[in-house]
This record gives C-alpha cells, structure tokens and sequence, in this order.
C-alpha cells in the first residue's frame, strides 16, 4: 500500500533536488534545517550536561550526525523501497546514544555503589 512506501524529508528532498537551481528554496531548506539543527544540538548539549559521558560528546556533531543519518536513510528506503533501513539506522543511533549516556549513568550508580564515602545524586537513583 501506499502508507507502506518509503517517504522521505520534504526539506530533504527539496533541497536535494533544487538547491543547486533556486536560492530562494535554497535558502528556505538552510533555514529549516538550521532550526531542526539548532534543537537537535541544544537536546544533545542537555544530555551531555546531565549525564557527563566519559567519551568526549559535541552536540553539533551529534546533531550532524543525526541529520545525515535520517536524511542518508531516506534516500536508501526509497532506492530500495524498503523502511527498515531507516528503522535500522534509527536503531542503531539509539544504541549508540544509550552507550555514550545510559552506560555512563550506570558506571556512574556502579561507582557510588562501590564507594562508601561517595553519595549518589537523587537524579541517578
């Protein structure tokens, strides 16, 4: 069916196809994808802040990263006709940010745990 067909990010499509072509499109995808870059970063940056990974995290590279990684997805599910590949990267990217966060917040309550002159925060428990 229809619903079943690999989509794709408007912007991305746009700014795929017309970038070179039209700098007022051009520019409207810059500025949209800024935004969604803008928020994706300061999300990260928080996550960053609040569970101090051990591994050195840039939330604009993150960011970046994250972007391509959808948009690159897209491109495959639909040369391929087939989602699971975005379902997949998804997938992957969550297992990448649960081991740079989550494993650090674990090694961090193992830590404490260990340590009985160390308190935990409540926000750890």
């Amino acid at each position: 069916s229809e619903k079943d067909q690999p989509g794709g990010s408007l912007i991305g499509m746009l700014a795929q196809e017309l970038s070179y072509t039209n700098s007022k499109l051009r520019d409207a995808c810059s500025e949209a994808y800024s935004r969604i870059f803008q928020d994706l970063e300061a999300d990260f940056a928080g996550a960053n802040a609040l569970h101090a990974p051990q591994t050195a995290v840039d939330p604009k590279k993150l960011a970046s990263f994250f972007i391509a990684l959808v948009e690159g997805s897209h491109i495959l599910a639909k040369l391929h006709q087939d989602n699971r590949v975005l379902a997949e990267n998804l997938q992957q990217f969550q297992n990448h940010l649960e081991f740079v966060f989550v494993n650090r917040l674990n090694e961090s309550k193992i830590r404490a745990a260990d340590s009985p002159t160390t308190s935990v925060p409540v926000e750890l428990l």
